[in-house]
Formats: structure tokens, sequence, C-alpha cells
């Protein structure tokens, strides 16, 4: 179709016109998700040792899970330090919010996933590994540890034994010698691919959080987050160290809990062959961006090194149909959303003058139970 072009670039150029088409409005009612978040108990087992300078806490008889998430191996090793595609044992529990602690025996670090393909898995190593080389996770990995109300909450990056934490910052206010403690979840990421969360909801209370809670409003409120109790606020909290967006429960769960969400996702990049864009996107529509793409860039071809498939004004073409294609979309998916996802009042029958000013808004917005 294009000489010169291959697999790669084909296959980059539709996932970015899927990525456009995706951005020309804050929500498509064809990438509404749900899904549950679970919020665990408070580990408050043995005690805990903090040293001033020094980001590894020590407990004593706690007992805390190491691999219960993930527990596999590097068959390969890691053959140099940086950005490193590679296939691990198994990728049971490794998703793209994982933290992994590699190495335990021989140079151990903490790196996060930033990308998976398959069976590949993409983080950034700061030192070469082995051959199979270990790869662990911790359900306690991305909890909060808080020692009292009078100090910060520290995020859990690794758990290295039963007795071995490894924390987010260095610890700085005053030796800590078998101490009590409490870990627990306060920041977190929803699912991978979240784009806008639309709601939360508490079945237990039951109640619908409140989202995109300021920080300012929080730290007006309680700046030393000194509550615990059933979750009323979701509040932003920006990019975890995988560059998932962290939200902050407001406030925390000692007990456990799960609350149901549903959100917006942001499409995965279509890498294998089976791959498919977004149902209600029309595959002409990103053929013709790619095809927008395709002659907009030069492949010189020796021995004149030139290339007679560039073509600015077929790309100019191409452009005008993609843009148009993407309105039809856009008009598409507004009936669409209107169709499937308003309230029909009248759904039981004619209720009467009489019921409808009973049931009617007041002022205030409140309905007139």
């Amino acid at each position: 179709m294009r000489a010169g072009a291959d697999v790669t670039c084909w296959r980059d150029w539709l996932n970015d016109r899927v990525h456009q088409v995706i951005d020309k409005r804050p929500y498509w009612s064809g990438l509404l998700k749900r899904g549950v978040l679970n919020l665990p108990a408070a580990t408050t087992t043995g005690n805990i040792s903090l040293t001033i300078g020094s980001n590894v806490a020590v407990g004593t008889s706690t007992n805390w899970p190491v691999s219960d998430v993930v527990n596999t191996t590097i068959p390969s090793g890691i053959a140099r330090p940086g950005n490193v595609w590679f296939t691990p044992s198994s990728l049971q529990g490794i998703t793209l919010n994982s933290t992994l602690y590699v190495d335990s025996a021989g140079t151990p670090e903490v790196t996060s996933v930033q990308q998976m393909r398959g069976t590949q898995v993409l983080c950034n190593f700061q030192s070469a590994h082995n051959l199979n080389c270990t790869v662990t996770q911790s359900s306690l990995v991305g909890q909060q540890l808080l020692i009292s109300k009078n100090n910060p909450y520290f995020s859990i990056l690794a758990v290295t034994s039963s007795t071995g934490l490894i924390l987010d910052n260095e610890w700085a206010y005053q030796n800590i010698t078998n101490g009590g403690y409490q870990i627990f979840l306060a920041y977190t990421p929803f699912a991978p691919d979240v784009k806008e969360l639309l709601f939360v909801i508490d079945p237990i209370q039951p109640l619908t959080l409140r989202l995109h809670v300021p920080q300012n409003w929080l730290n007006s409120n309680d700046p030393i987050r000194q509550n615990s109790n059933s979750p009323i606020w979701i509040a932003d909290l920006g990019p975890n160290a995988a560059g998932n967006q962290l939200f902050e429960i407001y406030p925390p769960s000692l007990v456990q809990y799960q609350l149901y969400y549903g959100y917006y996702q942001q499409w995965p990049d279509m890498t294998n062959p089976g791959d498919r864009p977004p149902l209600f996107i029309n595959p002409t529509v990103l053929m013709h961006g790619a095809l927008a793409d395709a002659f907009r860039m030069k492949f010189p071809q020796p021995p004149k090194f030139d290339d007679p498939w560039y073509n600015p004004k077929a790309a100019d073409d191409y452009e005008k149909k993609f843009e148009l294609g993407c309105a039809d979309l856009v008009t598409a998916d507004n009936s669409k959303a209107q169709r499937d996802y308003e309230w029909d009042f009248n759904a039981f029958g004619q209720s009467g003058a009489n019921y409808d000013q009973r049931h009617a808004i007041d002022t205030g917005g409140d309905w007139m139970f």
C-alpha cells in the first residue's frame, strides 16, 4: 500500500490515530467500564524500627508477605541497565500498576512496569541482573505506612523479607525501636487503563463518593490525616512511579472494604494481530488518518534516493477525510449516549400532575419526597 513503510510504521500510525480520535472529546460512551477497588484491612502485627536517614524499615514478628502478588523469575536475566523488554517465567500478578522487587539474591532493585506487550514487560533497570534472577511483589506494595499521627504517610516500594520494607522516602524524625505502626491503603490507582473516573460508590454506607476533591480542601479539614473511617472523598494526587494517576481515599479504611466504580477507558495500543480498535470507531476513519501520515512521510529509495510515493496533496485529502470521519463519530456517539443513558421519567406510566408536583426538585436542587 505504501512502498518503504513497514509493519511497524503502520502500527504506530494506526495507534496514533486511535489516540487522536479518543482525544477529540473528553468522554466516549463506548469507553465506559466498571471496576471494583479492594481496600485491605490494616496491617498492625508486630513492631517496627526506623533509623534517621534510611528508607528501610525493620520489623519484629511482623510476618509481612513478600511474594503473594508476583513470584517469578527472568530466565534470560537483564544484560544492561536502562529501559529493557524482558519475558518473565510467568505474568501472573504483573500489571501496568506493578512495582517489582528484582534480583533479591544478587543486585536487588525496585522498578516499575512501564509497558506490557504480549508476554513481554518493559522496565527501567539501574543494574544488569543474572540469569533466572527473582521478581517479586508483595500485597503491601503501594500501601501506606503510618507510625503516628505526628508523622506523614510513607508509601511502601518493596517488601524484601517478612521483616523488611523499602519506603519511598527516608525517615527523618527520630530513631524508632520496636514501635507500633499501621499499614493501610490511602493512595491508590484504580484500573491501569483509567482515563477519567465517572463515579465511585460505597455500597455499605451507601454513598456516592465525591470525586476530584482538592488537596487544599483535605488539608484544611484534616491536615495530619488523623481520621480513619468509611471513605467519603476521592482526591487527585498525581502520578505514581509507573505514570498512572494516584488518588487519595479519604478517610482511609482500616477494615476490609470494597468500592465499585465506573470510568472511561484509555484504549491500549494495538500490537498483536488480533488487537482491535474501539468498536465505536469506524476502521476506515483510522485508515484515512494512517494514509495521511504515510503520504506525508518520505522514504528515499536508492539509487536516486527519491520517493515517488511522497504526496502532500494526497496526505491533505486523506487528512480531510479523517477529520470528517471523526465528526461523524462524535455525532453518532452523541446520539448513542442520549439514547442509552437518559432516564425516561415516564417509564412507570402516567403519574399525573399531583405526583409530579410532590416529586419535583426544589430551588436547592434536592428531591421533594
